[in-house]
């Protein structure tokens, strides 16, 4: 069975991962936002014609400014294992586009649909690599990743360094030795961000470990259905102190890891580095004065939204009080 390119960086991570991405297929609403956009962006560009959806449209754009043939649109690419000539496909997946240019380079793309979220720099996408393997077949080649979102006016692309033919063999040995990983479970920092970790009986068990202070208890989830907690009036009660016992310990924890990210101390989590930087100040408006100016139409109010809060308990205070003097 061949494995998706997209499951392929996780794997290999993580030799469990695959196996319970194809048991259990959610698809979230964002992700089928996302897929369907890229779906009409294929679509469009094989019709050469306009979508109803502006972030396609945008995608549209950037591809008709490439300075090279492209093809390959959101259509199915497999990496067969030519440099061994077993003709074993390895991997496969749907690539933005790809992109050929003069000088023989190849450009393979992936689409980031949507608003802005933490996606890791293409050179550490090995499902998108793959997918440069698959369609560059020896030439040199780059992947990268077009980023359409909603905030922003127009496509953007960010690419990796260039792989040259003399570095596709190791390129080839990892690819190999995440498809070949034994479907066991290889629990660590990248948990955090795994879908399947729902599903995965090591992940639950070292959870359960976690929330001991949450006085609850976490089970595998059956029948696809994702773990609920058995929350209830006459338990939600001490849960919430215990939740507030343990965002305590994190207020209390933060601020000393940071002070030492600060002082010099390395923090590295999952490829990634904690550090401090100084951000720009938010700009602000009167809005009181701008509704006295009459300048109403430069005051934008969101959509409403549901929160949570405390608030009393009417009566609460004089029961309690009356107990205590009784006492």
């Amino acid at each position: 069975m061949k494995t998706g390119a997209h499951l392929l960086t996780q794997l290999e991570r993580c030799g469990l991962s695959a196996e319970l991405a194809t048991q259990h297929r959610e698809i979230s609403e964002d992700s089928s936002g996302g897929r369907v956009t890229r779906e009409e962006i294929g679509r469009a560009w094989a019709a050469r014609d306009k979508t109803l959806d502006p972030r396609a449209d945008k995608a549209l754009m950037w591809l008709a400014g490439c300075h090279g043939l492209v093809h390959s649109v959101n259509e199915e690419l497999d990496l067969t294992d030519d440099e061994r000539k077993t003709g074993e496909v390895l991997a496969s997946g749907k690539p933005g586009a790809v992109v050929e240019f003069a000088d023989g380079e190849v450009l393979v793309l992936s689409w980031v649909i949507g608003s802005h979220y933490d996606y890791p720099e293409p050179e550490e996408d090995l499902g998108l690599i793959a997918m440069g393997l698959a369609a560059a077949k020896g030439r040199p080649f780059r992947v990268g990743q077009v980023w359409v979102l909603d905030d922003a006016p127009a496509a953007a692309c960010r690419r990796s360094p260039l792989y040259a033919p003399e570095s596709h063999p190791a390129l080839w040995h990892r690819v190999r030795s995440a498809v070949s990983r034994p479907k066991i479970a290889c629990p660590g920092q990248w948990c955090i961000s795994c879908k399947q970790r729902i599903y995965c009986e090591a992940w639950l068990t070292r959870a359960a470990a976690a929330l001991v202070i949450l006085g609850l208890e976490v089970k595998a989830a059956k029948e696809g259905q994702i773990p609920k907690l058995d929350i209830t009036s006459a338990t939600a009660s001490d849960l919430a102190e215990r939740i507030k016992t343990v965002e305590s310990l994190v207020d209390f924890a933060k601020p000393q890891l940071q002070a030492a990210v600060k002082s010099g101390v390395r923090c590295v989590v999952n490829g990634k580095e904690y550090y401090s930087r100084l951000a720009d100040g938010r700009e602000t408006a009167d809005v009181k004065a701008l509704k006295a100016a009459g300048l109403t139409e430069y005051i934008k109010v969101g959509d409403p939204y549901e929160t949570f809060g405390w608030r009393k308990v009417p009566g609460f205070a004089v029961a309690t009080s009356k107990a205590r003097s009784k006492s």
